[in-house]
């Protein structure tokens, strides 16, 4: 009976120690797997995912700079615009106060001259040609605005007709009209005497009993 005994203790112990061999390998195993996995991580992985890193935040950061870069040009392109449009506002304002001041001080006016300058009425009917009174009035009125020192600008020659019907000879005169001609006729004497006067012919007009001209200045006031 001790003999058996004595025979099964080494087999207990025999199995003790292989458990605890096999508990010592798998650690040695999982602890060198894990070193190995360290290893891997530390020299290969994760270099490569600081690389990664480095360059995700480098385009990052150039991203963030070009649209920092942006946004400063188009800050100071609008500040560009404002500082235009401030200036452009200031010359407006320059020219409106110049030119409000140059209406003030301007004391002239181009204008037609109240009162005929020169006026005659004795054309006989049918006729057109200039009487000597008529051409003597025409003279007198043009000295008395020169002694005025009025500036002329222009003389308009107006012929007149009566209300009575036509009974001159000439189907000429029925076409063109009687006032036409008599204007014409002024027109040529003021173009012979004034050679440097402007000189036009405006609108005939029909007067009761009246047949000749009258002559109106355009004058600075």
């Amino acid at each position: 009976m001790d003999l058996s005994s004595n025979n099964n203790a080494p087999s207990g112990e025999n199995k003790r120690k292989g458990f605890f061999a096999f508990v010592l390998g798998f650690l040695s195993i999982s602890i060198l797997l894990g070193v190995l996995c360290f290893g891997v991580y530390y020299f290969f992985v994760k270099p490569r995912l600081a690389v990664q890193i480095q360059d995700i935040s480098a385009m990052q950061t150039s991203k963030e700079v070009k649209m920092e870069q942006k946004i400063n040009t188009l800050t100071k392109e609008i500040e560009g615009k404002n500082e235009e449009i401030a200036n452009l506002q200031k010359e407006n304002q320059l020219l409106k106060d110049q030119t409000k001041d140059a209406i003030q001080r301007l004391q002239y006016v181009i204008k037609p001259q109240a009162k005929v300058v020169a006026e005659c009425y004795d054309a006989r009917v049918g006729q057109y040609t200039l009487s000597k009174q008529c051409k003597a009035n025409l003279t007198a009125g043009i000295k008395a605005l020169l002694v005025q020192k009025q500036k002329i600008i222009a003389l308009e020659v107006v012929g007149v007709v009566d209300d009575l019907k036509y009974r001159g000879p000439g189907s000429r005169l029925k076409q063109e009209g009687l006032a036409s001609f008599r204007a014409k006729e002024v027109f040529v004497y003021l173009k012979s005497s004034l050679p440097n006067m402007a000189v036009f012919q405006g609108l005939s007009v029909q007067k009761k009993n009246k047949r000749g001209f009258f002559i109106r200045a355009y004058v600075l006031q």
